[in-house]
C-alpha cells in the first residue's frame, strides 16, 4: 500500500512516521517484474487502477518497490523480492511457501474443543 500512497506523491517520510506504531509483519513478500514485461501483463489483462494510465508507471513501481524493500530490511523485517519477469505462477508460489516462517505462537491446539458442536 506505500507504494500506491508515494504514487499519489506522498513521502515516505510521512508514511513511516504515521505508521510508527503499527505491528511489524514477520516477512514482507515483494512481486516485481521488468518494467517492459509488467506494460505488457497490463495491456494483456486491462487496467485495473488510475497508475496503469501512465507509461512511466511499471518503471517507477518497481523503484518504488525496491525503495520500500530495502526500506523494511532496514526496520528488521525479512523481505522476499521476488522477479517474476520470466518465472511461472508455480515458481513464485512455491518460493514464497518455502519462506514462509513458522509460526511463532505460544497457542496449541486444544486437546478438546470448546465448542461442543466441533467433533475432533
Amino acid at each position: 500500500m506505500r507504494v500506491l500512497q508515494q504514487l499519489d506523491g506522498v513521502p515516505e517520510p510521512f508514511l513511516l512516521a504515521l505508521n510508527r506504531h503499527i505491528l511489524l509483519f514477520d516477512l514482507a513478500v515483494i512481486l516485481t517484474a521488468d518494467p517492459s514485461t509488467a506494460a505488457a501483463r497490463i495491456a494483456e489483462r486491462g487496467k485495473r487502477h488510475r497508475f496503469h494510465d501512465d507509461p512511466s508507471g511499471p518503471a517507477h513501481e518497481v523503484d518504488l518497490y525496491r525503495d520500500a524493500a530495502q526500506t523494511l530490511m532496514t526496520l528488521g523485517v525479512k523481505v522476499l523480492v521476488l522477479d517474476s519477469t520470466t518465472s511461472t505462477p508455480e515458481d513464485v508460489a512455491k518460493r514464497i511457501a518455502d519462506a514462509v516462517p513458522t509460526p511463532r505462537g505460544s497457542v496449541s491446539s486444544p486437546t478438546t474443543p470448546d465448542d461442543p458442536t466441533v467433533t475432533t
